[in-house]
Order: structure tokens, then C-alpha cells, then sequence
């Protein structure tokens, strides 16, 4: 028996429990549920930005509306200022001619600012409703599709098992230092050993060197493939 023959049976073991493993792991319900989650986290993000800026906007309202309260009281003050103040004394009259425009304009811009952040929170709070209600519908739908997925973990359980367990015994048979290079070349290779094809690696097709091949083929040493770093096997 070739020393690489364990790990070509142990290779095929593992490949079938990747195999179902990466099925389920790419299954349409899955994908739902990772695609579902990523929209979730973006939206309870952007809504709790959009919530702190209406905050700050409602706060920006309440204060204009108390300086257009101020503005207008003093506004009534002026008003009545002017009707009892003496006609004769035109210095009086207009210093409060004077701040009776300026009050009178300061009530146009606060009057006009107020509109517009009315106008823009209506809009926020607009967006925000219409985010909560795509937020609810995810969550319904996030919860469904875990749902699916955990039937086909539960339906798939038996058989996974069942690959694992094979994957365990055959382990056993391997040579300690073949099987941890085994696993550093699958860290970049899915399937760490190629076997050899009309004196080309499997793998990567590359050519392989006559004498290279008949080493391989009489089983005594260990052989890398110099192009794609996959160990050589020759099954004949």
C-alpha cells in the first residue's frame, strides 16, 4: 500500500462532507436569511441616525417656537407702546417705529424658518414610518426563512453525522504529518491531492516532469505540485 492512499481515501470522505456542508451552507434559504440580516443591520443603523436627527430637529422647533411666541408678545407690547405714546415726541415714536419693524421682520423669518423645518421633519417622519414598516416585513420574513433553514439542518443532521463519522475513521489510518499538510494546502485548495492524468497534475493540468511522475507512481516519496501546491497521487 501506497503511504499516500489513506489520505486519497480520507480526501474523499472529506470532499463529501463539504460537499453536503457547503449545500447547505449556500441553500436558497440561507442565502434569504444572510441577505435579510446585512438589510436589517443597514436599516436599524439609518434609523437610528434618522431618529437622532429628527430629535435634534423637533428640539430646533420647539425653541423657535418659543422665540416666536417672545416675538410676538413683544410685537402686542410695541403695538400698544405706540398707540399711548406722545405724538409730539418724534424721538420716542420712532425708536419704537424702529423696533417695531425690526420685531415685525424677526416674526417673517422666524415665521418662514418654522415652515420649513415643519415641512422637513413631515418628510423625515414620513421616511421613518415607511422604514419601520420595511424593518417589520424583514423581521417577518427573516423569521420564516430561518424557519426553512433549520428544517434542512434538522432534514440534513442523520447524513452529516453519518460524513463526519467517515471522515473520523479514515482519519485515524493517516499519517499525522501528511494530514496537517493536507490541511494547510486546503486552506487555499479544496482538494489538497490531484492525482496524476497523462503526466499532468489534475489539479492545474501543468506538465509534470517523466521522472517526477514514476517517483510519484512507485509511492515512496511525497511530490508537490510546483504550480498549484497540491500533493501528487497516483492511483494506478
Amino acid at each position: 500500500m501506497k503511504r499516500l492512499d489513506a489520505l486519497w481515501r480520507y480526501q474523499l470522505a472529506d470532499l463529501e462532507y463539504d460537499k453536503l456542508e457547503n449545500q447547505l451552507k449556500n441553500s436558497k434559504s440561507r442565502q434569504n436569511l444572510l441577505r435579510i440580516r446585512k438589510f436589517l443591520i443597514d436599516q436599524q443603523e439609518r434609523l437610528l441616525i434618522m431618529e437622532k436627527d429628527a430629535e435634534k430637529k423637533h428640539e430646533r422647533v420647539k425653541k423657535m417656537t418659543a422665540q416666536f411666541d417672545q416675538c410676538k408678545t413683544r410685537f402686542k407690547e410695541l403695538e400698544e407702546g405706540y398707540g399711548d405714546a406722545p405724538k409730539d415726541d418724534l424721538d420716542s415714536v420712532n425708536t419704537l417705529l424702529n423696533e417695531y419693524t425690526k420685531v415685525q421682520g424677526e416674526i417673517v423669518l422666524i415665521r418662514r424658518e418654522l415652515y420649513g423645518m415643519i415641512q422637513d421633519i413631515k418628510g423625515v417622519e414620513s421616511k421613518l414610518s415607511e422604514m419601520r414598516a420595511k424593518i417589520t416585513k424583514a423581521r417577518k420574513d427573516f423569521a420564516r426563512y430561518k424557519d426553512e433553514h433549520n428544517k434542512e439542518l434538522e432534514a440534513s443532521a442523520d447524513e452529516l453525522r453519518r460524513l463526519q463519522s467517515a471522515v473520523k475513521k479514515v482519519e485515524k489510518e493517516v499519517d499525522a504529518a501528511l494530514l496537517e499538510r493536507y490541511k494547510e494546502i486546503k486552506k487555499n485548495r479544496s482538494a489538497p491531492l490531484a492525482l496524476i492524468e497523462a503526466d499532468q497534475c489534475g489539479g492545474c493540468n501543468m506538465t509534470l516532469p517523466s521522472l517526477m511522475v514514476s517517483q510519484v507512481q512507485e509511492g515512496n516519496r511525497i511530490f508537490e505540485c510546483e504550480n498549484c501546491g497540491r500533493i501528487l497521487y497516483d492511483q494506478s
